[in-house]
């Protein structure tokens, strides 16, 4: 049974270092073959994040003890970020009241191969988000599509 726990910014900066190994070793697989550079921007924006009010990390443990094999973290949105300013102008203004007035910015979620296809991804999910006091909450993914095959790691 896997365990989960709910962290502020303060309790997952000592899991920086694992959560950017983990990140490495998910997305440096296909289809996202991510490379150094992608990995150190991750690893800033983990650190930038992780100091924003209401920031919220959920760990994921096969066991209790055990090692970390996933994580996902987001935090309240805001208007002046980088994410609202990026989809707000995409939106509709009632589309953009509707879900950028008041959001949860759900940035990153990431899960050894080894774990997925097993519910644990919506596990994370559904942590993550309970207790959420924002009205909506949007999921940041990547920008270009990505396709998996048979032998790639995993159903998306």
């Amino acid at each position: 049974m896997a365990h989960l726990e709910l962290l502020s910014g303060s309790q997952t900066r000592p899991y920086f270092d694992r959560l950017i190994d983990l990140y490495q070793a998910v997305f440096s697989q296909p289809p996202y073959s991510e490379s150094l550079p992608d990995f150190l921007n991750f690893a800033g924006r983990l650190s930038y994040h992780s100091r924003q009010p209401g920031f919220r990390c959920v760990i994921l443990r096969p066991a209790p003890e055990s090692e970390v094999a996933g994580f996902v973290y987001g935090f309240p949105g805001k208007k002046e970020d980088w994410f609202y300013k990026m989809v707000s102008h995409r939106l509709t203004p009632a589309l953009c009241t509707q879900y950028l007035d008041d959001f949860f910015e759900f940035a990153e979620i990431a899960l050894l191969p080894a774990y997925q296809g097993q519910g644990l991804g919506g596990r994370l999910h559904d942590a993550l988000l309970a207790g959420v006091r924002q009205a909506s909450a949007c999921l940041r993914t990547t920008p270009t599509p990505t396709t998996f095959t048979a032998g790639e790691g995993g159903s998306p």
